[in-house]
């Protein structure tokens, strides 16, 4: 009878397997089902082995994926039963043949069947097909639709291990890992150059016998352990190498505790792996096979040391991954900032840039219009005009105006500005508040500067001949930029 489980299975036998299935920490965030499966079987009477690991494909095509892995893993475990009595006695011809035919075959028609049953019984709901159309097109609902088998996909890896020899037989990605007494751990299965990123084979494709990879070793004193897992262990380490140490600590925990405490400690080593690197579903079957004392008995000084070393490396794994995503981030906020920064003060980064004139030297002469003394009431003003480059900001421009009579002053307006940005400036009315528009068009006259004649009439004719004088002055952080005094005749 073929076994499944979620939770660990142990096999109480000289060469003895277990294993575990766990969500993994992204599908547990996202209310998503474990789409992995397991499935382990041991003969009573030979102590054959079958353990067979399947992972259900995670896109929006492949709905009914974790249904899938679980027809997988049976359609494996119920023909490599099959098989197991006379394998080896067969010889290297026909073990080649039933490896790299036979069983494919079989698998493959046998999970076939079981999804024909299933949608018999289960057909497709009106709400799996609008949920698929939304998440992935109708273009993904019309392959679905002429090609049922695409919404059950899975890979599968799966192992026969007898007294002598282990057959290992894969469609898809994961990991089979065999680890000599020694430690030294090394995948088995010839490498599949099509796997990427995007792209698996899957036992749900057509002709999908053909995809299938296998390999043959003998175990003798070559072989202490095999591991199979989904891809979701070896993507949660930075390198394969790290990945292979998983095969050689294992071995080790497994001799200095046994397997049944081994079998304790899974769930929580794939779990910690999961949440702290690959995010995905785990599963993982370990069959361990007879060693000599010698072996059984090495490493016992160590073994505090190494019960939780497959989980150390996970994380010191996941480290690594998430600093360099943080050293992207980063990156990526210090370039957003200098450009925000570039763009708030492009008016400042742009004036610049822009050539300018000599510290203290003004756009346009400086004039100054002499008005005349109306008798009995106001002068007319003398008015005035200028415009400078201020070259840089915080420069104080300081604009006065003075009128005298036979060399005493009569009258004074005085007003300046701190600049606060560089640019062209235009002096503005000195007998109001100065204020200095930017802009570059329209310089405007300093004016306001009024005589007043006295009303009395000897006053008046003492002012006959007066020496009267009008005076602007522009001065730039105290240098002084233009000078220029007129006669105001009576």
């Amino acid at each position: 009878m073929v076994g499944r489980a979620a939770k660990p299975v142990l096999m109480p036998r000289a060469s003895c397997a277990a294993g575990t299935s766990i969500r993994g920490a992204s599908h547990a965030r996202d209310a998503l089902p474990n789409q992995d499966a397991l499935a382990l079987w041991q003969a009573n009477e030979s102590g054959c082995i079958v353990a067979a690991v399947a992972d259900g494909h995670g896109g929006a095509r492949h709905f009914r994926s974790a249904v899938g892995s679980r027809f997988a893993v049976d359609a494996a475990v119920n023909a490599m039963r099959r098989v197991a009595a006379d394998w080896e006695a067969a010889d290297v011809e026909k073990q080649s043949q039933i490896a790299s035919s036979e069983l494919p075959q079989t698998i493959v028609a046998d999970w076939t069947e079981q999804v024909r049953r299933h949608l018999e019984t289960n057909p497709i709901t009106d709400a799996e097909w609008q949920a698929l159309a939304a998440a992935a097109g109708d273009d993904a609902r019309a392959q679905v639709e002429s090609y049922t088998n695409l919404a059950y996909g899975a890979t599968l890896i799966a192992a026969l291990v007898t007294s002598g020899q282990i057959l290992l037989l894969q469609v898809g990605d994961g990991d089979a890992l065999l680890v000599a007494p020694d430690g030294k751990a090394w995948h088995p299965i010839p490498k599949d150059d099509r796997l990427t990123g995007e792209f698996t084979t899957s036992i749900c494709r057509e002709n999908a016998a053909a995809d299938f990879r296998h390999a043959i070793a003998r175990i003798e004193t070559s072989v202490s352990l095999l591991m199979l897992a989904t891809d979701g262990y070896a993507n949660s380490f930075r390198t394969d190498a790290d990945f292979l140490q998983v095969g050689t600590d294992v071995l080790q925990m497994v001799r200095n505790y046994g397997v049944t405490q081994v079998e304790k400690q899974l769930p929580q080593i794939l779990e910690h792996a999961s949440a702290n690197g690959s995010g995905d579903d785990i599963t993982m079957a370990v069959v361990y096979l007879r060693e000599s004392d010698r072996f059984v008995g090495a490493g016992k000084s160590t073994a505090r040391s190494t019960m939780r070393v497959s989980e150390v490396r996970a994380e010191l794994a996941s480290l690594k991954h998430q600093l360099q995503q943080y050293k992207k981030v980063v990156l990526v906020v210090a370039l957003i900032a200098v450009a925000t920064l570039a763009w708030t003060f492009r008016g400042e980064i742009l004036a610049l840039t822009k050539p300018v004139p000599a510290h203290g030297e003004p756009t346009k002469p400086v004039t100054v219009n002499p008005g005349t003394v109306v008798d009995g009431g106001a002068a007319t003003p003398p008015a005035a005009k200028a415009s400078i480059i201020a070259r840089r900001a915080a420069q104080t421009v300081k604009i006065s105006a003075k009128i005298t009579f036979n060399g005493m002053p009569d009258a004074e307006c005085t007003a300046e500005e701190t600049l606060s940005a560089p640019g062209f400036i235009n002096l503005g009315k000195a007998s109001q508040p100065l204020t200095m528009p930017s802009s570059e068009t329209q310089p405007i006259e300093l004016e306001g500067i009024s005589i007043a004649a006295p009303k009395d009439a000897k006053q008046r004719k003492a002012l006959q001949g007066a020496d009267a004088k009008a005076t602007l002055e522009v001065t730039c952080d105290g240098k002084a930029l233009a000078h220029a005094t007129t006669r105001i005749g009576a």
